[in-house]
């Protein structure tokens, strides 16, 4: 899950001038999700829920028109694909590590 956080998806989106809302809440994931390494099992869960929580947070900013129209279509595009990539596996990582295989979010 770490590896998300180190990507260059998001450098040139970065560069371009993201909305602040939108990078604390993509910063705080990634600084929640360092703290995956090494966790038990029911804290890796609760870093997971963080993680995911920020993450969605992150997809209601893109869904407002006020936010968006502060970014590049194709900016807010990569952002849209990375945000349920990244949410997609927060999802299944957390059902892997606290046996919830095939439980809806």
């Amino acid at each position: 899950m770490t590896c998300l956080c180190e990507r260059d998806t998001l450098e040139a989106c970065r560069q371009e001038g993201l909305p602040a809302g939108i990078l604390a809440h993509i910063d705080r994931a990634c600084r929640v999700l360092e703290k995956l390494p090494g966790a038990t099992s029911k804290k890796a869960q609760r870093v997971l829920g963080k993680a995911l929580r920020q993450w969605r947070a992150v997809g209601q900013l893109l869904e407002r028109p006020k936010t968006a129209a502060k970014m590049s279509d194709q900016c807010r595009d990569v952002l849209e694909a990375f945000v349920a990539d990244a949410a997609a596996r927060a999802i299944r990582m957390r059902d892997e590590v606290g046996g919830r295989r095939g439980h809806p979010s």
